[in-house]
């Protein structure tokens, strides 16, 4: 190609232009990508740190109220005990000493699973809760 030197010319000056431009646009590309993941793994450890703060606060939430509950059955009983022959729990509910927000149902159950008080009123029938498993569990003495 002796006769077309500047055909030759252009080639390479061209090759010569083309090529850093190629370096730059993926060197722009690769630093688009690492800011665009480090973007991503500073949001998910937001998040995650986000949702760590809110299972732990649940989870102080979730403690004082099983605890006030305790606290309302602790007294609950011994007021029964107290006198069991005039405790009456629609009394004691509608007198504020069941926290409405917590307690949706106290019953007191016999021995043969019936019930015989309750805090939604007066029990008008043999109402048998013996078959229950959360009531054949205290019936037989494995409750703990």
């Amino acid at each position: 190609m002796r006769g077309f030197p500047r055909l030759q010319n252009t080639k390479t000056r061209f090759q010569r232009r083309a090529a850093p431009y190629g370096l730059d646009r993926a060197l722009l590309m690769l630093l688009a990508l690492t800011s665009l993941w480090a973007d991503i793994a500073w949001n998910l450890t937001q998040e995650y740190r986000h949702a760590e703060t809110s299972a732990r606060t649940d989870a102080s939430n979730l403690v004082r109220s099983i605890e006030a509950i305790d606290q309302q059955l602790l007294l609950l009983r011994k007021l029964y005990l107290r006198d069991r022959a005039h405790f009456d729990l629609s009394t004691i509910a509608r007198s504020g000493y069941l926290l409405p927000d917590l307690t949706l149902q106290v019953t007191i159950i016999d021995r043969l699973g019936l019930m015989r008080l309750s805090n939604l009123g007066p029990i008008t029938g043999p109402v048998d809760l013996s078959d229950r498993e959360h009531i054949h569990v205290h019936m037989n003495g494995d409750a703990r």
